[in-house]
């Protein structure tokens, strides 16, 4: 794979192998106030460039951008009525976990506490809810950071 850059009127091509930015799709491209050009592909690498094209580094995508916490897709998903939802933090924090409803409405909060950093998993059992069938989602927060997953309870 090659990476192209313009400059307003050519296009420089760059090699992969040279680059060692990774054979991935990119999901994340921004740029700071000093015109470097974050790249950020899927969990592969994040590569930062400057002006010219030049690479200034590379390092893991996922360290870079989930440094303070990651939430896993629930597993099984679909579920019945028992699912699984494990979560990663980098340090210590305090950390909450809920379940809503497609209508936003809370249904339980999982985990609200601090937490050391290493990786953990917890249950979630639709029965001890009553929920129907459907789709639910269960959000983490983590300090000012928040991220939403979706599940599927099939009775």
């Amino acid at each position: 794979m090659e990476w192209q850059k313009i400059d307003d009127v050519n296009w420089t091509i760059y090699d992969n192998k040279n680059s060692f930015l990774p054979y991935n799709n990119v999901y994340t491209i921004a740029i700071d106030s000093k015109n470097n050009k974050w790249i950020g592909t899927n969990e592969a690498g994040l590569a930062v460039f400057r002006k010219g094209g030049v690479l200034l580094s590379a390092e893991k995508f996922h360290a870079a951008l989930h440094k303070k916490f990651e939430l896993s897709q629930n597993y099984p998903n679909p579920f019945n009525p028992i699912t699984k939802i494990k979560y990663a933090l980098d340090e210590r924090a305090s950390v909450i976990i809920k379940v809503y409803d497609i209508m936003e409405r809370e249904i339980a909060e999982l985990i609200n506490e601090t937490k050391n950093g290493g990786v953990y998993e917890i249950e979630f059992n639709a029965d001890k809810y009553k929920l129907g069938s459907g789709i639910y989602f269960y959000s983490m927060k983590c300090g000012n950071l928040s991220t939403v997953k979706k599940m599927i309870f099939i009775k």
